[in-house]
C-alpha cells in the first residue's frame, strides 16, 4: 500500500544543512518502497540546499506553521526542527495520521506517535517527560539516518584499515554551511603542519570559506577542494583520517570507521562528543566558538601525532554504527503506520 510522506524540515546560513540531509537519506528509502513524499521548507532553506541536491523530490516552500485548505494530508509527516515542540506539532495533527518527530536534543516536549534520536548513549528515560504515553520510541546509532553509500563502502573501508594506520590522506568536512567560515580556518592551520601529504576539503560553492580555500590550494598543493561533492563515501574509503563536525557525519565516519577528529559548532553537539570522546570513538579537538587558532592547532597536532590512538578510535567507532539504520527506521517506522491504521480502523 502506497503512503503520502511529508517532511516539515528546515536548513539555514547557521542551522546548517544536516536536518534535511539526514530526511533525504530517510525519503530515499520510503521511495524506494514505493511511497510518495513530500518536503516541507522556508524560504531559506531553499536558498541554501542546491537545487540537484533535493534529488527530484516535491519541494514545497511553506510557513512555519500550517494552514489554508491547500495543504495536504498525510499518512506519515516527519518533523525535524530544533524550533518545534508539541504546541507547533499538534498543529500539524490535522494534517497527518501518524507524526515523527527526529530530535538528538531531549530539551522539549514533543506531541508525536514515533520519536527517533539517532544519538550515541542516548537512554529510553531521557524522553519520559517529554512525549506521549503511547510514543514509540527508536533510540540510538543503530538507527543513525546514512544514505545507502557508507553501507555499500563500509567493508571495504574497514578491511582498508586493518593493516597499520599511515597518515598518507586527510579529509576535511565541517558542514554544508561552513558556520563562522570553521572550514577555512582549519584548513589554515593544517597549510602550517607538514603532515599529511594529501588533503581532501569537501566545501559548498557559497561557503564563506570557499574563496580562502582557493587561495590555500594556490600556494599548498596538498590540497583539493570538492564542490558540493556527492561522493562523501569515496571520499572517506581514501581517508586515513577525518576532520569534522560533531553532526550528522559522526555517524558517517562511524559507519566506515574513519578515525575521527571532531571541532565542536554547536550547543546540540557537545553532549554527543563528550560520550563519543570518553568512549575513544572519537578524538576531540576543540571548540571552534571559545578556542583560538593556537588551541585548535594544539588539538590537532596531538592527536595527529598519535597514530596508534586514531588507529584505536577508527576500530571503536565502526561498532557503534553500520551504516543500515535507515532503511532499519523505514520498516520500523512502516510497521507502526499499519498498526495504528488497523486500531483505526477497529474504533
Amino acid at each position: 500500500m502506497t503512503r503520502r510522506v511529508g517532511f516539515r524540515v528546515d536548513a539555514g546560513k547557521t542551522l546548517g544543512g544536516g536536518h534535511v540531509m539526514r530526511c533525504l537519506t530517510l525519503a530515499r528509502v520510503f521511495r524506494s518502497l514505493g511511497h510518495s513524499c513530500v518536503f516541507m521548507c522556508s524560504s531559506e532553506t531553499l536558498k541554501v540546499i542546491p537545487e540537484d541536491m533535493w534529488d527530484r523530490f516535491e519541494v514545497r516552500e511553506t510557513d512555519p506553521l500550517p494552514g489554508g485548505d491547500a495543504m495536504p494530508g498525510f499518512d506519515l509527516l516527519v518533523m525535524d526542527h530544533y524550533g518545534m515542540a508539541a504546541p507547533e506539532e499538534s498543529l500539524w495533527r490535522e494534517h497527518a495520521a501518524t507524526i515523527m518527530v527526529i530530535d538528538d536534543l531531549a530539551n522539549r516536549r514533543h506531541d508525536c506517535d514515533i520519536l527517533l534520536d539517532q544519538t550515541y548513549g542516548v537512554r529510553n528515560e531521557d524522553y519520559d517527560d517529554l512525549v506521549p504515553a503511547g510514543c514509540r520510541r527508536l533510540l540510538g546509532a543503530e538507527y543513525a539516518l546514512l544514505r545507502e553509500e557508507f553501507a555499500l563502502h563500509r567493508q571495504a573501508s574497514l578491511a582498508r584499515r586493518g593493516e597499520s594506520l599511515t597518515l598518507d590522506r586527510v579529509l576535511v568536512s565541517l558542514g554544508m554551511t561552513d558556520v563562522g567560515g570553521i572550514a577555512g580556518r582549519v584548513c589554515g592551520i593544517l597549510s602550517e603542519i607538514d603532515i599529511p601529504h594529501h588533503i581532501d576539503v569537501v566545501l559548498g560553492r557559497d561557503a564563506q570559506s570557499y574563496g580562502r580555500l582557493q587561495e590555500i590550494c594556490k600556494r599548498d598543493d596538498r590540497f583539493q577542494v570538492h564542490s558540493d561533492a556527492r561522493n562523501m563515501a569515496e571520499l572517506m574509503l581514501a581517508a586515513d583520517v577525518a576532520i569534522g563536525a560533531g553532526g550528522t557525519t559522526t555517524w558517517e565516519r562511524c559507519a566506515m570507521g574513519v578515525p575521527s577528529l571532531v571541532v565542536l559548532l554547536a550547543d546540540n553537539q557537545t553532549k554527543i562528543a563528550d560520550l563519543m570522546n570518553q568512549a575513544g570513538a572519537i578524538g576531540l579537538v576543540g571548540d571552534a566558538r571559545t578556542d583560538t587558532d593556537r588551541d585548535l592547532q594544539e588539538g590537532l597536532l596531538r592527536l595527529l601525532a598519535d597514530v596508534d590512538r586514531l588507529s584505536a578510535i577508527g576500530k571503536k567507532s565502526s561498532g557503534i554504527c553500520d551504516g543500515a539504520g535507515a532503511r532499519r527506521v523505514v520498516d520500523r517506522v512502516m510497521e507502526l503506520v499499519a498498526e495504528r491504521e488497523r486500531a483505526d480502523r477497529y474504533v
